[in-house]
């Protein structure tokens, strides 16, 4: 929803999805050296195999910004201009907790929903959460700060020449960013100063010099100064004329101002009523369910119904009360549903597992009931030990009485994760709900929705069979539609 009124915007003013309009879906998690080829080969199909001569303009809101800079930097002569809203072309503090040590911060991000979604499901027995991200999650790397960020507990500096981990990528690429200045434009978001923007470190504690985790320093408090509540000021805004806008991360794409601003730098004729707001993607409270095969899921509230798209549900502004979650068999076996209960102070992420076996699979529909609280989450899961049946919609079959065992413990940042080691199971009724209507249905996405928006100027009449006008493509890029899930970020070239 964040992007709809950038997307409508375009719309209204003449655009056409799959015309002049479309929509580049690429891994948020993959490298940005990675996910700039294969913008490059998009570009390459659409447009330059048949004009590859035609230069093309670039927008991008916060990773996406960044993917279209380096893209700009490593195909200059194909690009006319680049905008970037809220990228962080200096890295994230928030990235070094992750990177160092696995540990994923609570924060009412994007950012953070992303990384969390993504341990829950590459979780692993045999190896920590930092080696998966390593393996995983390369963008974190790419997204490591590349500005001073630690202190000592005397309040010292740490140089960042001093680090074990550096940010090559970005290191790299900020040594001629200049370079591109003329035809780079920074739109950035200023709050105040409540931004992460580094830690005061100490030394790793024994568990963690052992698991080999925070080899520059172990965070003991947090840092912060001006920016978007994601991107720091000092990293989103890179050239002199960069435009500051009184807005945090997702208003910087989603309000009139802001999209007013985009289509004047674009030098986009447009009206006032032509301009759509987009809506802000509400993380804490929010509901998130994910399912592994044999089953599809669908999510009850209130006489609406909400559908999984590959896998996930995200719920977001959850409201507390009563959801029906029904499990559908599509084929005897197995299935897992991870479910994550994000409340104002809190999260909690717990398993259902259950086994379809009637046959057909489809004539299976097992129902759990959870009560949520949007203020403070509380396990699904009974204690003590309690009885617990299936209930089936449709005729019940015998299934072995479970016996739960959480396995989760409240962290510092509050976030906890259990499982269950039952086969399927029916939760008393005693659960939370979602209040949703058309304008807060949830956002319904999977981890490979992330899209980059692309948009083509209508073409202006050709003034003689021999004398065509070109007209830019216009592309815009969101690098979380996952809402996000998993961040929030927009691309776009116009020619």
């Amino acid at each position: 929803k964040d992007y709809d009124g950038i997307i409508n915007t375009l719309k209204n003013i003449g655009y056409q999805e799959g015309t002049t309009l479309f929509l580049f879906a690429y891994d948020w998690r993959q490298s940005i050296e990675k996910t700039t080829t294969d913008l490059y080969s998009y570009l390459q199909e659409k447009v330059w195999y048949s004009d590859p001569d035609q230069k093309v303009h670039i927008v991008g809101h916060s990773l996406g910004g960044l993917n279209g800079r380096i893209f700009t930097q490593q195909h200059t002569e194909k690009i006319n201009q680049i905008i970037a809203l809220g990228s962080p072309h200096m890295g994230a503090a928030q990235f070094y907790k992750p990177v160092e040590a696995g540990e994923i911060e609570r924060a009412n991000t994007i950012i953070w929903l992303a990384e969390k979604i993504f341990l829950i499901l590459n979780k692993s027995t045999i190896e920590s959460d930092k080696i998966t991200i390593e393996k995983k999650f390369p963008i974190a790397k790419d997204l490591f700060p590349t500005f001073t960020f630690l202190k000592d507990t005397n309040n010292n500096d740490i140089p960042i020449s001093s680090l074990t981990i550096t940010n090559d990528l970005l290191t790299l690429y900020n040594q001629n960013f200049s370079d591109i200045f003329p035809l780079f434009t920074a739109i950035y978001g200023e709050k105040d100063a409540q931004t992460p923007s580094g830690f005061i470190v100490e030394p790793p504690s024994t568990v963690n010099q052992l698991l080999g985790n925070y080899t520059d320093g172990q965070p003991i408090s947090s840092l912060y100064e001006s920016g978007d509540y994601t991107s720091l000021s000092k990293s989103a805004n890179q050239d002199a004329d960069a435009i500051k806008l009184v807005f945090d991360h997702e208003e910087i794409i989603t309000k009139k101002e802001a999209i007013s601003k985009i289509l004047e730098t674009l030098d986009i004729d447009f009206t006032e009523s032509q301009i759509t707001e987009g809506e802000k993607t509400v993380i804490s409270p929010s509901l998130i369910f994910m399912i592994k095969s044999p089953a599809t899921m669908t999510v009850e509230f209130d006489s609406n119904e909400y559908v999984e798209d590959e896998g996930i549900i995200i719920i977001p502004n959850a409201q507390s009360g009563n959801y029906t979650l029904h499990a559908h068999g599509t084929a005897q076996g197995a299935y897992e549903i991870t479910v994550g209960q994000i409340s104002v102070t809190n999260d909690i992420w717990e398993n259902i597992q259950g086994e379809i076996t009637k046959s057909p699979a489809s004539s299976q529909i097992d129902t759990y009931v959870i009560n949520y609280n949007n203020q403070t989450a509380f396990s699904i899961i009974p204690t003590p030990t309690p009885t617990l049946t299936p209930t089936p919609s449709q005729t019940p079959t015998p299934t072995p009485t479970p016996t739960p065992t959480p396995t989760s413990s409240p962290s510092s940042s509050q976030s906890t994760t259990a499982s269950t080691t039952n086969q399927s199971f029916a939760l008393p009724q005693s659960i939370a709900y979602l209040s949703t209507n058309a304008s807060t249905d949830p956002y319904v996405l999977g981890m490979s929705t992330e899209k980059e928006l692309f948009t083509k100027a209508p073409e202006e009449p050709k003034e003689s069979a021999q004398a065509v006008v070109k007209q830019p493509i216009n592309i815009f890029p969101l690098w979380a539609y996952i809402v996000i899930p998993l961040t929030t970020a927009f691309l776009g070239v116009l020619i």
